[in-house]
């Protein structure tokens, strides 16, 4: 994958998960929104009031920063077996994220003094399920 490529498609498969992660948020009623879920985790560990008017910035910079690591992984995977992007791959490679995610996500709701209150079962499968949206969607830049 050309560098350019790599940078322009990054936030657009991480906006494309994000969005599901949205809309499952919305369906659901419960807070799955990574963005949001990293801005009040920042907050909290740091203890600082929300930037006014930025509230989910601090969020969204992560999210995207994890999203260009996660499109590099993915990247990696396929130039490294010299395969393409087929279906099977493709879903095999974003479940293998999800679970990277999800291992991700326990670590840092186990070690933050304060994490959100959230249903973290319903979570992780809907994380499962966007990591798979995200892989889909990279492979559309292959």
């Amino acid at each position: 994958m050309k560098l350019t490529t790599y940078l322009l498609l990054a936030p657009l498969v991480t906006l494309a998960m994000t969005l599901f992660s949205y809309l499952i948020s919305f369906i659901r009623g419960k807070e799955f929104r990574e963005p949001e879920l990293l801005t009040v985790l920042i907050y909290r560990y740091f203890e600082m009031p929300p930037l006014r008017g930025l509230a989910n910035l601090p969020g969204w910079i992560l999210h995207l920063v994890i999203g260009y690591l996660f499109l590099a992984l993915y990247n990696g995977f396929f130039f490294l077996n010299e395969i393409e992007p087929t279906p099977g791959f493709t879903l095999m490679v974003g479940f293998a994220l999800g679970v990277l995610g999800i291992l991700g996500w326990k670590v840092i709701f186990t070690l933050h003094p304060n994490p959100p209150d959230i249903k973290f079962t319903e979570f992780y499968i809907q994380l499962l399920m966007a990591h798979i949206i995200f892989a889909f969607t990279a492979s559309m830049g292959f």
